[in-house]
């Protein structure tokens, strides 16, 4: 009895798309490895998922328009006035500076021996006994939450205080906004916030990079100002780096 050893049409198309299928995986594989920062993940043991849309300067500029130099300092620039006067102003940032710096280093060190998109609350799964690793996750997951949250809400209430402050002394306090408008105005503010990070990846990082030259031309705008508008107001240096007015 002859059997014939020709394939079928079924089984060849079985094995064509198996063919196909591997072929495909493979280019997958070879795309996702083509990226440095891909094949290092990979030797890792983790695989890339999100896309780098985010150039490096446009991360710098993301970082330096969170700290907003210029919204930071003008909205607590009374506390260090009481707290400490020209000390305070002038000490209370260089000393608190070179621990931050410790904290960020401490956190790049996490950051690229575990680069993964879960951050703080994966740090602190593995750092943590395995007995107490789900708990030390969930209260850092929660807390970055919660401190996310209440620092959105806290910089967007300075910004409403600003433009009602703005609107007092544009009209010679003729009118003065009050609670309620204050608070309208940070719902504005949230909304309007809450859109613009609903935008893509890529739009944020343009977005980012204007935020960063906004930031530092109006940090630069007001130094200059301050320097030319101050006239024979100026301290002298033994003033400004050790005298103290603690009210």
């Amino acid at each position: 009895m002859l059997v014939s050893k020709t394939p079928s049409r079924s089984r060849l198309s079985t094995e064509t798309a198996s063919a196909e299928k591997v072929k495909v995986e493979a280019t997958e594989v070879l795309v996702e490895i083509r990226d440095p920062d891909d094949a290092r993940l990979a030797e890792l043991g983790y695989k890339g998922e999100f896309r780098r849309e985010f150039s490096l300067f446009e991360t710098v500029a993301f970082a330096f328009s969170i700290m907003a130099v210029n919204g930071g300092v003008s909205s607590t620039l009374s506390f260090g006035l009481i707290s400490g006067g020209h000390v305070g102003m002038v000490w209370g940032w260089f000393i608190p500076c070179i621990f931050i710096m410790c904290i960020a280093a401490s956190m790049a060190e996490l950051a690229s021996s575990m680069p993964t998109s879960a951050g703080l609350y994966y740090f602190s799964a593995k750092l943590a006994p395995e007995r107490y690793s789900a708990l030390a996750s969930w209260i850092t997951g929660w807390a970055n939450v919660t401190g996310q949250v209440t620092l959105v809400c806290s910089i967007d209430y300075t910004v409403a205080q600003m433009i009602t402050t703005a609107v007092a002394v544009s009209t010679d306090g003729s009118l003065i906004l009050g609670a309620g408008p204050t608070y309208g105005i940070l719902l504005a503010i949230l909304l309007v916030h809450g859109l613009i990070c609903s935008a893509g990846t890529r739009v944020l990082a343009r977005l980012n990079l204007v935020y960063g030259f906004l930031t530092a031309g109006a940090t630069i705008g007001a130094i200059v100002a301050l320097l030319v508008c101050s006239g024979d107001q100026k301290v002298s240096t033994e003033t400004a780096f050790t005298s103290t007015n603690i009210t």
